[in-house]
């Protein structure tokens, strides 16, 4: 792992431990705390989050040599001003130390920096209690008819928030289980959801709620059927795409008409604070793109105008997209808040046009799929959908300033530069 950051006063290990001197630093500490049984032999960096002063959290994979052998294991390590991570190292509760696995959680001296092996997480541990207890929960999950055909597999892992598993039903179709941090509410909407009437068929359809479990804050949901649309865009003819294009605005133009409305907020005010934290983490990151970051914050700001809100998703992404025969069904809807319904549009354009500049999938591919977005938009707010465009930009831009990948410096500059390109 060697990832460039800017220097950071209050958390003095965080630009250490970006470098290989802080995996060795570990390495070191694993060695001590499990007598020379377990030591890191490589890593890699996937994401990080950073609060400047106050805390930073990568995620990473972690490489390990032990008495089973090598072993790769999702991780955690946590930075915290005050000397925090040997606070939380003290309050944990521990499971028993076995040969078969490394400690849960080691504390590294130099740096304070708290490493967890998934699926440890102190501020979440309802996901150790999921991994370790499933069999428990099935009933509750798969439904008390299904039978789980092997133990559930992770599908992505978000140090500190929640953890998302596919688990396969014997003569089902699969299910995705979330455990979230806090308590487990009620979905916003899904597919069980009362929807107002229209004169035509629904053309979206939603996640199918099949089970919760409360003691662990989980909900699980029924895989949707067909290909999600960031696989359509990589993998299929121009004439596809556009088809697939019409289809996904057709469900979200009707997903914003018929979707109950939603008790939380984000107007103009919400999307400003937005522009502006992402711009914060775009300078934490890279000095030269953090000034470009922050000229556009500020314009954002000086250019805000006041929009009437209405039900939106307000996380659109092309993976949250899932093209069937039938219909388009919109997932991920716990972003889901009164806002301005055409930064869903915007967003998803974005993501398309970052696919493109950053090569997973093709100019023609993408330039088709906007061409057919495009058409769906408010033509005569120009201003309002340069503005929106900033607001995308500068989200793509704070997604790449976090990014492990090694290309991460160029992504990071392209996604500045596509706004103006808009």
């Amino acid at each position: 792992m060697n990832r460039s950051l800017n220097a950071d006063p209050g958390l003095p290990g965080l630009e250490r431990m970006m470098r290989p001197e802080g995996m060795a630093d570990l390495s070191r500490a694993l060695e001590t705390s499990t007598q020379g049984e377990w030591s890191v032999t490589d890593s890699r960096l996937v994401r990080y989050r950073h609060r400047p002063g106050k805390r930073a959290v990568l995620q990473v994979e972690v490489c390990l040599s032990g008495p089973m052998g090598d072993l790769t294991l999702p991780a955690s390590i946590w930075l915290h001003a005050g000397g925090k991570s040997a606070k939380i190292l003290q309050r944990s509760k521990l499971p028993p130390q076995s040969h078969h696995r490394p400690p849960a959680r080691i504390l590294e001296p130099r740096t304070s920096a708290l490493l967890q092996f998934f699926p440890y997480d102190h501020r979440v541990p309802q996901i150790a209690r999921f991994v370790g207890g499933h069999k428990r929960m099935a009933p509750q999950l798969l439904s008390k008819y299904a039978k789980p055909n092997g133990a559930p597999e992770l599908a992505r892992f978000r140090p500190g928030l929640g953890a998302t598993f596919r688990w396969k039903r014997k003569e089902c179709s699969d299910v995705y289980v979330k455990v979230f941090d806090g308590d487990v509410a009620t979905p916003i909407v899904d597919e069980s959801t009362p929807f107002s009437s229209l004169p035509t068929a629904r053309q979206f359809a939603l996640p199918r709620l099949v089970g919760r479990c409360p003691a662990i804050s989980a909900v699980a949901f029924e895989a949707a059927a067909g290909v999600s649309f960031d696989k359509i865009l990589i993998g299929s003819t121009k004439c596809e795409v556009r088809r697939a294009s019409r289809k996904a605005v057709r469900a979200l133009s009707q997903f914003h008409r018929q979707v109950p409305q939603p008790t939380k907020h984000k107007d103009h005010h919400e999307m400003v604070r937005r522009a502006k934290r992402a711009a914060d983490i775009v300078s934490s990151a890279s000095h030269e793109q953090g000034s470009r970051a922050a000229e556009i914050s500020r314009w954002v700001e000086r250019t805000a105008r006041s929009t009437d809100v209405a039900p939106a998703h307000m996380d659109m992404k092309t993976e949250h997209l899932v093209v069937s025969d039938r219909s388009v069904t919109i997932l991920d809807l716990d972003s889901m808040a009164m806002g301005d319904q055409a930064y869903d549009i915007v967003m998803l354009e974005a993501r398309i046009a970052d696919l493109a500049s950053t090569g997973r999938c093709s100019r023609q591919q993408a330039e088709a799929a906007i061409s057919e977005i495009s058409q769906s938009m408010d033509t005569e707010a120009p201003e309002r959908l340069r503005w929106l465009r900033a607001v995308c930009a500068l989200q793509i831009a704070r997604h790449h300033a976090q990014s492990g990948h090694h290309d991460w410096g160029r992504r990071l500059a392209r996604s500045l530069d596509q706004w103006k390109v808009w």
